[in-house]
């Protein structure tokens, strides 16, 4: 089980330390 943090820090594509939408559409195409 990853922790939030590292799921955090995998959403967060462009690292800028926010989830932007296309951050978050990245993440979810790519599966929880």
């Amino acid at each position: 089980e990853q922790s939030h943090a590292a799921a955090f820090s995998q959403a967060d594509t462009n690292r800028d330390g926010t989830l932007d939408a296309g951050d978050f559409s990245q993440f979810a195409a790519g599966g929880l």
